[in-house]
């Protein structure tokens, strides 16, 4: 157990070291579109400043300056003509002031055991009037970026009224929108089932009108249906579940270069959920639907389905929170309770 404040302090910086992403440095010069016209900050003004300045939330923490942001609201007719100036000089010489470099890492717990570094992240306060200044260049850039269409829509990162919410959003979207007119798969082979002949029984052996127990219905010769639906269930879920391994695999070599072990274990478990998840949902629809004939047991037939259209949906919430502290501390105590329940009753 660590006591001095010292000691802890350079436990924890030396987990924060340990756990930051070192990018890697621009080799070469950005091409430059020649159509774009260069960019230039010309609209930063006195009043710019002063409307900033009233913008300041006054509940958050002073810098490393210990200028509280009350302090800076409440004199903003004061100090915006001196901020100007130096926001001015700043974008003249391409430089800040040294004291807007400086930044107090301050530990915020997050959840778990206190005594583990792996439980705090680190949370950088740095100069509010840097970051008033940090605020204006980054919409200055925007603006630039989106008036000359330097970005893509599909950018969701540092844009206004964008969020990861949007972006998840808009990523079920664009699948919605490629099954709704991938249809040609489909009405393919609708139009082959639509060829057969059904001279027999109209009762399916299935939970719901599935392809493969409505061709066991079928007189005719499926052959060439069977055929057709197996190479589109080959393409697109092989296909597809590829792809999705691929990604894992990425994922993996990632979650192994974590240097951290606390993090290791973290990002692992947060793994191995979704990799569950994913390996009984397509293994169950490939066993299903990527078969040459229709031939095999209806009663596995209906048991996948199920596995794959309600159990899979039943247990992805069950399965991701089997990674969370509180989880995992309330299996053991219902484990445990068991075990003492059950002991009891045999000691009886």
């Amino acid at each position: 157990m660590v006591v001095d404040d010292e000691e802890k302090a350079n436990i924890l910086n030396t987990f924060f070291f340990t756990v930051f992403t070192v990018e890697n440095e621009m080799l070469g010069e950005i091409p430059r579109n020649n159509e774009n016209p260069i960019l230039r900050v010309t609209n930063l003004t006195q009043e710019e400043v002063r409307n900033r300045l009233n913008k300041i939330k006054i509940d958050k923490s002073p810098g490393p300056d210990g200028i509280h942001p009350r302090v800076l609201r409440e004199l903003s007719n004061v100090i915006d003509k001196p901020l100007f100036l130096i926001f001015r000089d700043s974008i003249a010489t391409w430089s800040v002031p040294q004291d807007w470099r400086i930044a107090n890492v301050v530990p915020i717990f997050k959840k778990g055991s206190k005594s583990e570094p792996g439980n705090y992240r680190p949370v950088s306060l740095t100069s509010i009037v840097g970051k008033i200044f940090e605020g204006f260049l980054k919409d200055v850039i925007l603006d630039y970026l989106n008036e000359n269409n330097c970005l893509t829509p599909y950018q969701h990162g540092f844009m206004r009224n964008r969020s990861c919410q949007t972006n998840l959003i808009s990523f079920y979207e664009e699948v919605s929108y490629r099954l709704d007119h991938g249809f040609i798969s489909t009405m393919s082979s609708i139009l082959f089932i639509s060829t057969l002949q059904f001279c027999g029984p109209n009762h399916i052996q299935h939970f719901f009108c599935d392809i493969t127990p409505l061709l066991k219905l079928s007189c005719t010769n499926v052959h060439q249906t069977e055929t057709l639906i197996f190479l589109l269930a080959s393409v697109i879920l092989v296909g597809s579940c590829l792809v999705t391994l691929l990604s894992y695999f990425r994922i993996l070599t990632t979650v192994l270069a974590i240097t951290s072990g606390n993090g290791r274990r973290k990002a692992s478990s947060t793994f191995v959920s979704h990799l569950t998840v994913v390996t009984i949902y397509y293994s169950t629809m490939i066993f299903v639907y990527v078969r040459p004939t229709t031939n095999g047991a209806s009663s596995i037939n209906k048991l996948l389905s199920v596995l794959y259209t309600i159990l899979t949906p039943l247990l992805n919430p069950f399965i991701y929170t089997l990674k969370n502290n509180e989880t995992q501390l309330a299996l053991r105590k219902a484990k445990d309770r068991t075990i003492l329940h059950f002991s009891k009753c045999f000691s009886l």
